[in-house]
């Protein structure tokens, strides 16, 4: 017994081997027939609904944009009016500092005349006084 009786006791004799390959090509082409005509509807159906899917979203795209577009305009009103706060917040900050500056530069430029005056006054009383005190 060799090799070929091995396969023969294993497979048959050479025209069963034929049979049950022809039989299973065609258990195959039959299998394949009917999956093709079961998915047939199904694949339709998937490609229908897509389609329909398709349509809604280009439906939605104008009215997307469109509210985008809104969004993007009260955004920029809104930022419009929180900018001119801003700057009416920082203009009147800015001028009560000046303000405050101009009161305590003028409050100590009375004061230094006020010294001024003063130490004047009293150079001016002293030389009077050494004045007389030279004469006498």
């Amino acid at each position: 017994m060799g090799i070929g009786s091995f396969f023969k006791n294993l497979f048959g004799p050479k025209g069963k081997v034929e049979e049950i390959t022809h039989k299973v090509e065609e258990f195959a082409e039959d299998a394949i027939a009917q999956a093709k005509e079961t998915t047939a509807p199904l694949v339709e159906k998937a490609e229908d609904l897509a389609e329909q899917a398709s349509e809604k979203v280009k439906e939605f795209i104008p009215k997307a944009e469109e509210t985008l577009e809104n969004v993007v305009e009260t955004v920029k009103e809104k930022a419009e009016v929180a900018i001119d706060k801003v700057e009416e917040f920082t203009h009147n900050a800015v001028e009560a500092v000046k303000e405050k500056v101009a009161d305590l530069t003028h409050s100590h430029t009375e004061e230094n005349q006020a010294a001024t005056t003063t130490e004047t006054s009293h150079t001016e009383e002293g030389t009077t006084e050494n004045s007389e005190e030279e004469s006498k």
